[in-house]
């Protein structure tokens, strides 16, 4: 059997291009490559093996019209480190011509399946026998049903091609399995194995879900506690994938015993390998999910060779240091206090501004190379797998995390510590995580408290992935004033401090936090770093303080020596604060707006009534009998401002405190500010423009407001009484007021002398229609006649000259409005009755005859 899917597609309305042209033109460039390498012939067996083994078909000759047509171009991958297939046949499904759609635009692609791979990593070092097996072409053991194929068409030729030669002509292929390069490929895989390990039922329904949270899309990660456990699984695990189709391979193991067992010959004609497949002999080292596994050692070994080979092509430089740190995938952590000083380096550039190309400072250039040449170094470590080696029959199994942060960086490592029934303990580094501190300033004590809350979030990541609620918990760090802050309350911080240990609080117990000395936390290399020889010789790294492998009675005393600094302590202790609101209501105006229509007026009078004020302050008296261009513009400025308070109190408020206004104002838009007067401004653009500044940074005023209906009212009669545009282009050199335009035309609607000249004056009431236009009749019964010209008509007679003047005479029939036009030589009374009487022969004799008597 084997299971049969379709293709999820994203909807009908989804127009997939056939995409010909493309894969036409993919092909032939293909070819001109692979003969360059000289790998055609291997791509041809490779590309044509599918067709042996039924993973592709030719298409059809009849084939449903209905169904979705694509051509997938493909390429070829060379792998020369693979065991099995060094070239290998990927196929583009992401390619369309320009403005179409290609496969993986028109398909879903699909919810995440696969299990994370640090959790499969942390339960393969849990087994004591290891086992690593893979599904031989996954992909392909998935069938794709016949609706969906002609959207898996490929092209190739009809004969193996030869180099030097003319290529064989090109045939249409069509893939009858699940295809390596679809978007939905990974998803339609971890379906199937997800749906057929979920029904296993019976006595081998546990090794199923075993295997089932063991797999990284086809790498199967499993392992037992004993070598019959192992061969159960894996003989349980091969039959189980045999019922679904998918053959397991490349069975690998940490025991000689069971490796040998797996190598054994093929018992059955089936499992013989024939013809191109032979027997792969396993190395004792492989790659686990990208780690370098030791099967003899059973240690994961570490190495730099593939990071030498990019700094062997490029310079130092910010990017490079960047390129090659990512490129580093230890996703456990056991290299963190190696990897962390590249980071902090890149820091430092990122400090100093310096771009992604130029070159290193001479300091950071030298510890560079030394990180560098370090990578040679890596061979040097060796980290045992299984994490409870040293100890059989476990009896307790303890987490401890230790913690610590420098001003360089901060972060957490975990120890898992196993005792068996005889008094074994073995200890080992199982995870590690670490961050660079913050470009911002922190203090130290914030900064171990970051470190904490990296070890809360590290041991709840492992708890709930791999250990379970069975695993006892014990939180270390060499910070006094860490473990006042966890055991106290988290009210009684600051908000930086609360809310980490609200954090801490929530996800550990205060009491499993303990006091280490910091000449023995083990974290302490997290946060400044060691070299690569010193991490292989460093053993308190790799399996903790020597004081874990002791009894509880011989682990530090926190009573001894926990001796906090009240100082610090104290810094960030919460102080109590008491905020009074008082209601401030703004002043009323001077003088009451409501009573002015003239602009002019109420800043007269207003400047009048601040002189008297200012009268009554002083002694010496102003008694002047004019006003000054000053009091004037101080009476106009406050009315401005009072406005403003009035209707843009929170903008203004926050401009004062934040020095910006909030997004939700309908000013933000505007970026106001305000000028050094208190007046709010629009800030725009013009700033280095040649023009006044009040037009630069215009006044802002509310819609609303009784002001501003003055100064419309104002603006319109400087203009005399100017139209909207008029009005609004003297408004707009030194306001602006929301919605302008609309203020504008509710206050120039309602001038009356702008009314005045808008209506129309009364006419006199037409009289209705005489009778004769509206009776009906026959065409031309009754008519109307009149003269139309002069017109100048070439004539033949020599004696007029070339030209002479002619008339046409008009008859209007009054019903139907229908015109008969007739040629008039003069205006005699004469030349009108002859063309009368053409008119009456024509149309009929009428019985009325309208004339102006012209």
């Amino acid at each position: 059997g084997r299971y049969v899917v379709a293709l999820p597609w994203k909807s009908a309305e989804c127009h997939l291009h056939d995409n010909p042209e493309v894969a036409q033109g993919r092909l032939v460039r293909l070819v001109r490559r692979l003969e360059k390498e000289r790998a055609l012939d291997e791509y041809d067996r490779a590309i044509r093996s599918y067709l042996d083994n039924g993973h592709a078909e030719r298409v059809p000759v009849e084939t449903s019209e209905d169904d979705r047509t694509y051509y997938m171009p493909h390429r070829a991958v060379v792998r020369q480190d693979s065991k099995s297939t060094s070239v290998r046949v990927v196929f583009d499904a992401s390619s369309h011509a320009p403005g179409e759609l290609s496969l993986n635009d028109c398909l879903e692609r699909g919810p995440k399946l696969n299990t994370d791979l640090v959790p499969i990593l942390l339960r393969f070092r849990m087994y004591n026998v290891a086992v690593i097996a893979d599904i031989k072409k996954a992909f392909l053991q998935v069938s794709v049903n016949q609706q969906d194929r002609n959207a898996l068409r490929f092209l190739w030729f009809s004969r193996p091609p030869e180099a030097g030669q003319p290529l064989p002509n090109v045939e249409e292929w069509r893939m009858t399995r699940v295809p390596f390069g679809t978007k939905a490929g990974p998803f339609l895989l971890g379906a199937t194995l997800h749906h057929h390990l979920s029904s296993i039922q019976g006595p081998d329904q546990e090794i199923a879900k075993t295997i089932a949270s063991s797999f990284y899309v086809d790498d199967l990660l499993t392992g037992a506690p004993s070598l019959e456990g192992a061969k159960r699984i894996k003989n349980v695990a091969q039959a189980i994938m045999d019922e679904a189709g998918m053959r397991l391979t490349k069975w690998s193991s940490s025991s000689a015993e069971l490796q040998q067992y797996f190598d054994r010959p093929c018992s059955s004609e089936d499992e013989s390998p024939s013809g191109p497949e032979k027997r792969i002999k396993h190395s004792d080292i492989t790659k686990v999910l990208g780690i370098v596994w030791d099967r003899n050692t059973d240690n994961f070994r570490f190495s730099g060779d593939h990071l030498l080979d990019v700094l062997a092509t490029s310079g130092g430089t910010k990017r490079t240091i960047l390129q090659t740190s990512a490129r580093v995938f230890y996703p456990l952590g056991l290299l963190a206090p190696y990897l962390i000083r590249s980071k902090v380096l890149f820091q430092r550039l990122w400090e100093r501004g310096l771009g992604w190309d130029d070159p290193l400072p001479d300091d950071i250039r030298r510890a560079w190379s030394a990180w560098t040449a370090e990578l040679t170094n890596l061979p040097l470590i060796a980290v045992p797998r299984y994490l409870m080696s040293g100890t059989d029959g476990l009896s307790d199994l303890q987490l401890h995390v230790f913690t610590d942060a420098s001003p360089l960086a901060y972060g957490a490592c975990a120890y898992l510590r196993a005792a068996d029934s005889v008094g074994h303990v073995s200890s080992h580094l199982v995870f590690a995580k670490s961050r660079v501190a913050p470009l911002k300033a922190l203090t130290l004590p914030r900064l171990e408290l970051m470190g904490a809350i990296i070890g809360v979030r590290v041991a709840k990541f492992l708890q709930s992935s791999v250990f379970s609620e069975r695993v006892s918990v014990f939180f270390w760090t060499d910070s006094t004033i860490v473990l006042c802050w966890v055991r106290g309350s988290a009210n009684a911080w600051k908000p930086f401090v609360s809310n980490r240990v609200t954090e801490i609080q929530s996800s550990s117990e205060p009491a499993a936090w303990n006091h280490c000395p910091g000449d023995q936390n083990p974290a302490d290399a997290l946060t400044r770093g060691h070299t690569v020889e010193k991490l292989s010789t460093k053993q308190p790294w790799w399996h903790g303080p020597e004081w874990l492998l002791e009894d509880p009675g011989h682990w530090p005393c926190p009573e001894s020596n926990a001796t906090g600094d009240l100082h610090s302590v104290h810094e960030e202790k919460r102080r109590p604060e008491t905020t009074v609101l008082a209601a401030v209501e703004p002043s009323p105006p001077l003088v009451p707006l409501s009573r002015f229509s003239s602009y002019t007026k109420l800043l007269r009078v207003t400047a009048w009534v601040q002189r008297f004020i200012d009268n009554c302050r002083r002694r010496d008296r102003n008694s002047e009998p004019f006003l000054t261009a000053a009091e004037i513009n101080r009476s106009e400025l406050s009315w401005i401002k009072h406005a403003q308070a009035h209707s843009f109190a929170t903008e203004l408020h926050q401009l004062g405190v934040e020095g910006h206004v909030p997004r939700s104002s309908p000013l933000a838009d505007l970026q106001p500010y305000t000028d050094d007067s208190g007046c709010l401004r629009v800030k725009g653009r013009l700033h280095y423009a040649g023009i006044p500044e009040d037009t630069k940074h215009p006044i802002i005023l509310p819609k609303g407001s009784e002001l501003t209906t003055l100064i419309v009212n104002a603006a319109h009669l400087r203009t005399l009484h100017g139209g909207l545009q008029a009005t609004l282009s003297e408004i707009r050199g030194r306001y602006w007021i929301q919605s302008a335009r609309q203020v504008v035309k509710r206050i120039i609607f309602k001038c009356l002398v702008c009314r005045r000249y808008r209506l129309k004056p009364s006419s006199a009431p037409t009289a209705p229609l005489p009778q004769e236009r509206v009776e009906p009749g026959h065409p031309f019964d009754v008519v109307g006649i009149d003269f139309a010209g002069p017109l100048l008509v070439k004539t033949d007679n020599s004696n007029d000259g070339p030209y002479r003047k002619s008339y046409i005479a008009l008859f209007t029939c009054a019903t139907t409005r229908a015109v008969h036009l007739e040629l008039v030589s003069t205006l005699s009374a004469e030349s009108f009755l002859l063309a009368l009487r053409r008119f009456v022969a024509r149309r009929g004799l009428p019985s009325t005859i309208y004339s102006d008597n012209a």
